[in-house]
């Protein structure tokens, strides 16, 4: 028998022998959780943050909803107010190039044209130098006339300030949308498994590193254990912790091992309850571990679900 179903054998033998498991701090009472009437928990996160699951989604995802509502009018305004524009443009050109002055300028562009192709070479430099200036003149006279117009002037300031409109509120949604998966983020932190791993602890795994596939459905872990060492209030609910790290073995059951990489990191984000732990000789110390579900997997879940795409 090798090292690793040694523990494992050693592991089985925690779970059908162990007795109820002592609640620790990282764990409540069902009794005493507060629920709606549907039985879902009421979380106390934040000051801000505060409710169901659903209600706690709804707060996170509100700011972000609302600004992301404005950005399909706002692009449809800057499109008909762009096709406006440019409609008006050339409306402003065609009334310049009816006038005289743009025609007599556009004649003498022909007859120079003509000329080039029959000059002599000295003469040449003379005629180029004068299409060059005449063709100058009527792109002149034509943003001349566009410049000049009322309605033109008009709707390139509301497509400007449109612009300055759609960019604001593209940053304000950007902005928003980083505190929200901060926010989550920071929910995860909070429900992670801490230091101590005492039996009956509970908490979510977020990241862990695969060592070895030892069953179907167990397998070795390395996992970084934070242990407050202290904390700052900023407000809020949010706080500034400096931990120490605590790098365990822990052997978990229950897991689906199916797409894992022995020394491949991968997010878990899943609530999992310490039933044991082994000083193995070959191994060292050796905690043990079973997937269990819980209040904390459903809020995640439900905070970090993909937002539906509004049309």
């Amino acid at each position: 028998m090798n090292k690793c179903t040694t523990v494992l054998a050693i592991f089985v033998a925690t779970l059908c022998c162990a007795a109820t498991p002592h609640v620790s701090g990282a764990q409540e009472d069902k009794a005493t959780v507060p629920r709606d009437k549907n039985g879902e928990k009421i979380w106390d996160l934040t000051s801000y943050l505060k409710g169901t699951r659903f209600e706690i989604r709804d707060k996170l995802n509100l700011e972000v909803d609302r600004l992301e509502a404005k950005r399909p009018g706002l692009a449809i305004r800057a499109a008909e107010w762009r096709t406006d524009l440019k409609k008006e443009e050339r409306q402003a050109v065609a009334r310049v190039r009816a006038t005289e002055e743009y025609k007599d300028v556009v004649k003498a562009i022909v007859v120079d044209e003509q000329k080039l192709d029959i000059a002599p070479p000295r003469d040449r430099f003379e005629i180029s130098t004068r299409l060059r200036e005449n063709r100058r003149a009527l792109k002149t006279l034509e943003e001349q006339a566009a410049d000049s117009d009322q309605k033109v002037r008009e709707l390139r300031e509301q497509v400007s300030a449109n612009d300055l409109n759609v960019q604001r509120i593209e940053d304000a949604y950007q902005k928003a949308s980083k505190w929200r998966q901060e926010l989550i983020d920071l929910t995860k932190n909070t429900l992670s498994l801490g230091w101590p791993l005492e039996r009956g602890a509970q908490g979510l795994l977020l990241e862990i590193t695969p060592v070895q596939i030892v069953h179907g459905d167990a397998v070795f872990i390395e996992y970084r254990a934070d242990e407050e060492v202290s904390s700052v209030d900023k407000g809020e609910g949010i706080a500034i912790v400096q931990s120490k790290v605590h790098k365990v073995q822990i052997l978990i059951s229950g897991i689906d091992v199916k797409g894992m990489r022995e020394g491949k990191p991968l997010r878990f984000e899943r609530n999992v309850e310490i039933v044991g732990h082994d000083d193995n000789e070959d191994l060292g110390l050796v905690y043990f571990a079973r997937v269990k579900h819980s209040d904390a997997d459903d809020l995640i879940q439900t905070m970090a679900a993909p937002r539906p795409l509004k049309k």
